[in-house]
């Protein structure tokens, strides 16, 4: 939940956020919550020889999460965008060699306003993964051997 309310922190900016009050406090705390909650979860409770392999799935799934998330976000943030102002991007180049600063902060909140809408997503889907994590993973240290699981 940690990893998601600092997401949630990130997707209420506007285009003239601090980096030192705003950005940075949610980025560490994205950080410090994907190292700690999510790798100690992974690794919790497997036993020493299999400590290998809960890594790798570990790693995998941050891998594929990684390529499927960004895909799924890029797009919010382009649609987003896209329906504020049309090519919004280009609107800032633009803007910026003409010198006309009104176009480019128009330019840049419809920008900021889908990279607020993306980590909003973001956010939500971090929370439900919380969720379905709490509820499902059993990360009880399993038994050394079958002598030990009898005398529990």
């Amino acid at each position: 939940m940690m990893i998601a309310a600092a997401v949630l922190w990130l997707s209420n900016m506007d285009s003239q956020a601090s980096d030192a009050l705003h950005i940075l406090p949610g980025i560490f705390a994205t950080a410090f919550g994907f190292g700690l909650g999510l790798t100690l979860t992974a690794v919790r409770g497997v036993r020493a020889e299999e400590s290998g392999v809960a890594s790798a799935l570990l790693n995998a799934s941050q891998q594929i999460g990684v390529a499927l998330g960004l895909g799924v976000l890029s797009a919010v943030v382009v649609v987003t965008a896209t329906a504020t102002l049309p090519n919004a991007l280009s609107a800032v180049y633009e803007g910026r060699a003409a010198g006309n600063e009104r176009s480019v902060a128009r330019a840049s909140d419809a920008l900021v306003q889908g990279y607020d809408r993306g980590l909003l997503v973001g956010a939500l889907v971090l929370a439900v993964a919380a969720v379905i994590t709490a509820l499902v993973i059993d990360a009880k240290p399993q038994p050394q051997n079958a002598e030990q699981h009898l005398h529990r």
